[in-house]
């Protein structure tokens, strides 16, 4: 399954389930002749009717990623996987860690010695 949200601000992420893609493929079963469109089709149907309203619940409000002070996130897309979250974006340090990375240098810089 793949789900794509967008981000709501440039530290939370939101928004709703936009596609889900799946592969059925039928082995056996129990109610006599099926073919995969069908059960993709059934699939779908039972996706769309209970689990992407219950996502798209969670997800309407958006949440905060662990890294508001230190990074700003543009043109975002996050991706959630069985097993992964996947935050795909362009960023820009805010002033916190541009203050943060000056200092460091300057200690460096201070204590530096041929």
């Amino acid at each position: 399954y793949q789900r794509r949200v967008r981000v709501v601000s440039t530290q939370s992420t939101g928004g709703s389930v936009s596609s889900i893609r799946h592969t059925t493929s039928v082995i056996t079963s129990t109610v006599g002749e099926i073919s995969a469109a069908t059960a993709n089709t059934v699939m779908d149907d039972v996706m769309e009717k209970t689990i992407v309203p219950d996502v798209n619940a969670v997800l309407k409000d958006g949440f905060t990623l662990p890294i508001d002070q230190w990074i700003n996130l543009n043109k975002a897309l996050v991706e959630t996987h069985d097993d992964f979250l996947k935050v795909c974006a362009d960023f820009s340090l805010t002033e916190y860690a541009l203050q943060h990375i000056r200092s460091i240098v300057e200690e460096e810089v201070a204590n530096f010695t041929f």
